[in-house]
């Protein structure tokens, strides 16, 4: 059975603590520049494909 991937809110609302805001994060992904993120086929949000490289591209910085 093949595990759905996890969305980026979802990833992003797990760890927000450590993480800059979401709207620089969503900007980022919209322009590619989010590692470890596809947009969904739907067009509509972003998909996580490797969880750590995503994670370690939105946390904060300092």
């Amino acid at each position: 059975m093949d595990e759905q991937p996890v969305s980026l809110m979802k990833l992003w609302r797990l760890y927000r603590r450590e993480c800059r805001p979401i709207g620089s994060i969503v900007a980022d992904a919209r322009e590619g520049r989010l590692l470890g993120v596809e947009p969904l086929r739907s067009g509509y949000g972003f998909a996580v494909t490797d969880q750590q490289a995503a994670l370690n591209s939105m946390i904060k910085a300092g």
